[in-house]
């Protein structure tokens, strides 16, 4: 069934973001992939397509056909299968909200596009526990360069459960990781101390 709908003579006619969305509400990502290709998304609608869905939501699309959202679109899934570039015009964007953003991170970091990783921390702004997640991800894939940039963007939180982070750097055995961690751990730890100096200070 699957492959009828890629072949050439039955996709051209499901060049339309209604098709579009069908394709990733039953996950077939190669077919939204294609389709996706000669579709003109504007922002605003890429965002309410990809923004968490809570209950339900409907959307007005380029057509004038309305589609009713019942359940959100997996950014992770979208990661594994290399199709991140959806979310660029977003990330562009940069103004979307707090809990779309963590979506957005969680994904970026699962993807490794570390072009994506420096635009967003620039624009957009996420939960503390969102960004220390990130980090664990990115430690747990190995992914040096995105941790270095996790940890010099100041995208980890006081927060952090240091004990966890601490068994995923020995795990992954990477030198660079487990030293840059490390350091970044020690920090936080210091700058913990002088803030608990200062308010005994202020106390007394």
């Amino acid at each position: 069934m699957i492959e009828k709908l890629l072949s050439p003579d039955i996709l051209p006619l499901c060049y339309f973001s209604h098709y579009f969305l069908i394709a990733l509400k039953a996950r077939v990502y190669d077919m939204a992939a294609q389709i996706a290709s000669h579709l003109k998304l504007t922002v605003q609608l890429s965002i309410e397509i990809f923004s968490p869905v809570d209950e339900w939501r409907t959307i007005r699309l380029e057509n004038g056909w309305f589609y009713e959202m019942r359940e959100s679109v997996s950014l992770l899934e979208l990661a594994d299968r290399g199709l991140m570039y959806l979310l660029e015009p977003i990330i562009r964007e940069g103004n979307t909200g707090v809990t779309f953003n963590n979506s957005i991170l969680h994904a970026v970091v699962r993807s490794g596009r570390i072009d994506l990783l420096k635009e967003m921390t620039q624009k957009m702004k996420f939960d503390s526990g969102t960004k220390n997640e990130a980090l664990l991800e990115a430690i747990r894939a190995t992914d040096g360069e995105m941790v270095d940039w996790l940890i010099r963007s100041n995208q980890i939180d006081a927060s952090i459960n240091k004990w966890d982070v601490k068994h995923a750097t020995l795990a992954c055995g990477d030198v660079g990781i487990i030293c840059a961690v490390n350091d970044e751990i020690e920090r936080i730890e210091m700058s913990l101390d002088v803030s608990d100096s200062e308010t005994d200070m202020e106390e007394r």
